[in-house]
């Protein structure tokens, strides 16, 4: 989708909820080692205490939240 709408004025992010995988510790630093190993372009923000993931009510992973510009919540998608 971001390199759909890469000419629009619309902005992505990916949220890391700090979620267990298979690496031992998962930190900040590592997230962004595992977006250098996987060249993602899109920019990460790191949730480490939660606050997106409460706010946004994310009871599954990965979920997709469209916001518009006013703040509103135009459409969520949970899973793939």
């Amino acid at each position: 989708m971001a390199d759909q709408f890469k000419d629009k004025p619309i902005r992505f992010f990916l949220v890391n909820t700090m979620e267990q995988t298979e690496r031992p510790a998962n930190t900040e630093d590592s997230v962004k080692e595992v977006l250098k190993e996987r060249r993602y372009t899109i920019s990460c923000l790191v949730d480490a205490l939660g606050m997106a993931a409460r706010t946004y009510k994310v009871r599954s992973l990965p979920m997709l939240v469209v916001i518009d510009q006013k703040g509103i919540i135009r459409m969520v998608n949970h899973g793939f």
